[in-house]
């Protein structure tokens, strides 16, 4: 800029070229070689002078341009990382480089207003994440807090020793033109000049981001603005990007990297995998988690089919603490999956796990509440749950097994666990049509039926020669093991369960006394 600070060089080449040029020519050749490489050493230090300044102006270049690319790096991140804005920072920059170009401002005042419209919402990072991604209005506490990000973006980069004003655009941004805006109610030309042009770029983007491509979206966004002129915005600014929206918009955005592409794939899948927590959310039926995920993979994955399989299967395995809970089976005729389509069913797979091995425990828990471990029947559980659901018809068949103290006196408890885990087969196989079929406790059986209830007389029959004539049973008869079967049917023999849980037993024992007191006469019973 100026060389002051060369001054003695200049002189002293000065009065070596006096001495040359007075001196050389009476002087001897071998003076010539002293002066020689003085004047030689002049010339090179000026060559050194002039490349070292070249190599710092080209390092200041290349800092800066280092400077400038990390700093659209980080916003680019940071915007596409935003669930619902993706591009919002690249498009107001892009608006407000050409309403500073097209206003006349000088490079620096571009710079200054590029540079700002790629900042002004780094102040977000302070604000809470369920503010930023919540839908619908903001509670009053909630907007506080989202006015404050002016403030704390102008107070992040206050650090940053930008050639140009940057923060004052930053935290003026949403100021308006009469006053009414935050975070210090300035108006007109209080605002800082750049904060004025973010202010038109930012909402015309607003309007725009999700229809920019539509004729209608972006006429009633310019509509906006002009009824904002002179109070939400600056008249002048509102007219220039009148004049000039059109052939702006149409631009492409360039600064769309790989990485900006990644960034926003992986937000996207992250929204996904959001809708489907929010979906599967609350729900402890298997069943019902299938149907959810079977309905998200047919709509994220086009063409696709999914089926479920408990435990290990052929697919895609659910595991959940190195237990396979379930296992995924998807299938496309038309076109085979990709790799990124498989990897998105495995990651759903994963998501899934924890909710879906809750959903299976519960329901085994269920399960198990309401089966009786030795025999796999009913429980008495079981049956309370029913009643609730019972109608006008119905049969109760409440059944007591005989000579089983017998049994477990000379044979063992294991060998009464086997009889009655045997009686449990022969039920089932007797009452194939049967309501319920559950172990009421201990030797006591019982069976609901709305079967007529004669079918059901011949039925008890038939269950009573089944357990007379198990083999299995043979070595206990000396026991007179069988069973005793009572009947009760409502509304013919009792008007209610209760009534008719009591007139079955009574039946039972009567046909237990009998058959009791028929063996004392040494009558051979075939029950």
């Amino acid at each position: 800029d100026n060389f002051l600070c060369t001054a003695p060089s200049f002189f002293v080449a000065g009065l070596l070229a006096w001495v040359v040029v007075h001196f050389a020519a009476s002087m001897r050749a071998s003076v010539l070689l002293v002066v020689t490489p003085i004047l030689y050493f002049c010339y090179y230090s000026y060559q050194v002078y002039f490349k070292n300044l070249d190599n710092e102006k080209k390092h200041a270049a290349e800092m800066a341009d280092l400077f400038n690319s990390t700093l659209s790096t980080l916003a680019l991140a940071l915007d596409a990382k935003d669930k619902n804005t993706h591009g919002h920072i690249q498009r107001v920059q892009k608006y407000s480089r050409a309403i500073a170009e097209a206003m006349k401002l000088s490079d620096e005042q571009i710079k200054a207003v590029a540079a700002a419209a790629l900042l002004h919402d780094i102040g977000k990072l302070a604000i809470p994440e369920y503010i930023l991604s919540k839908r619908g209005p903001l509670t009053p506490e909630e907007m506080r807090k989202m006015r404050m990000h002016p403030q704390l973006g102008a107070d992040l980069i206050s650090n940053i020793k930008f050639p140009y004003p940057v923060a004052d655009s930053i935290l003026a941004h949403h100021e308006r033109f009469d006053g009414s805006g935050y975070p210090n109610g300035i108006r007109g030309n209080e605002i800082p000049h750049g904060a004025r042009i973010l202010a038109v770029a930012d909402v015309f983007d607003a309007y725009t981001s999700d229809r920019v491509d539509c004729e209608d979206t972006v006429n009633d966004a310019i509509k906006a603005l002009r009824a904002g002129a002179g109070t939400f915005f600056d008249p002048e600014i509102v007219k220039v990007w009148e004049s000039i929206y059109r052939e702006v918009v149409a631009w492409s955005s360039s600064t769309s990297t790989a990485a900006y592409t990644g960034i926003h794939q992986a937000t996207s899948e992250l929204k996904l995998l959001e809708s489907l927590t929010h979906s599967i959310e609350g729900i402890t039926a298997v069943g019902e988690i299938e149907l959810a995920v079977r309905a998200h993979l047919s709509k994220t994955i086009p063409g696709c089919t999914a089926s479920f399989e408990s435990g290990e299967g052929e697919g895609i395995p659910v595991v959940f603490g190195n237990k396979v809970v379930a296992t995924i089976s998807v299938d496309r005729r038309e076109v085979p999956f990709n790799e990124e389509e498989m990897r998105w069913v495995h990651v759903v797979a994963e998501k899934i796990a924890p909710v879906l091995s809750n959903a299976v425990a519960l329901e085994t828990a269920r399960r198990d509440a309401t089966v009786d471990k030795l025999t796999g029947l009913a429980n008495r559980r079981a049956f309370e749950m029913v009643t609730g659901t019972l109608g006008q018809d119905f049969s109760i068949v409440l059944i007591d097994v005989n000579g089983f103290k017998g049994v477990n006196d000379n044979f063992g408890h294991a060998a009464g666990d086997a009889a009655l885990a045997r009686i449990g087969v022969h039920l089932r196989s007797a009452f194939p049509d049967a309501q319920l079929t559950c172990r009421f406790g201990g030797d006591e059986f019982l069976v609901l039926s709305l079967v007529d209830p004669k079918v059901l007389h011949m039925q008890i029959r038939n269950f009573r020669r089944m357990v007379v004539w198990d083999p299995a049973h043979v070595r206990y008869r000396r026991f007179l093991f069988g069973v005793s079967c009572g009947l009760a049917t409502v509304p013919r023999d009792a008007c209610d369960l209760e009534h008719a849980m009591e007139r079955a037993d009574e039946r039972m024992y009567a046909i237990k006394a009998r058959y009791k007191q028929s063996a004392s006469h040494g009558v051979a019973a075939t029950h």
